[in-house]
């Protein structure tokens, strides 16, 4: 039996001494999959949103529930130049995730992060772990402590009401 080697966003976690737990699922593309594979609230599962600031990276992270609204994100980053960073950007940027599975951890990915309050509701949430068939479950609090992160309300809620049901899904960037 072959050992699957340890994600970076493991092993990060790890070496912060941050319990965790893994959580393999069916393969999910997008936050709100993520959610139903493992059964959880979308409310308690972590999207990272990749954003282009200028000339640098960084990511939005909101729970699956939400929208991320630029403006806001735009306004506490103290710089107009704010948008959504393009799938080519993503991967170029972070080779070593599968693309909508960027684990939500400034540190991992080495960029600035702004994370929604609401993030903190839950004493657990999940998160992609950098692949797209495995999860992270672990404290909000405990994971943000000491990374490079502005906590500000950057999001809205989605919304999922539309007339034919439309849940978001291949919308969502996270």
């Amino acid at each position: 039996m072959a050992l699957v080697d340890q994600s970076p966003a493991e092993t990060y976690l790890k070496d912060r001494h941050i319990h965790f737990e893994l959580a393999p699922h069916a393969g999910a593309y997008t936050a709100r999959s993520e959610a139903r594979a493992l059964g959880l609230p979308s409310d308690t599962v972590l999207k990272a949103v990749v954003l282009r600031i200028g000339d640098d990276f960084a990511i939005g992270v909101v729970p699956a529930s939400r929208r991320l609204d630029i403006p806001l994100v735009a306004r506490i980053a103290r710089d107009a130049r704010v948008r959504l960073a393009t799938e080519d950007e993503i991967m170029s940027r972070f080779p070593g995730s599968e693309l909508g599975a960027l684990p939500p951890i400034p540190g991992v990915l080495g960029v600035q992060a702004f994370v929604d309050p609401t993030v903190f509701e839950p004493d657990e949430v999940a998160f992609a772990d950098g692949r797209q068939m495995e999860s992270i479950i672990a404290s909000p609090r405990e994971m943000f402590w000491g990374e490079n992160a502005s906590v500000a309300r950057i999001t809205q809620k989605a919304d999922m009401s539309g007339p034919w049901g439309f849940d978001g899904e291949g919308v969502d960037f996270g």
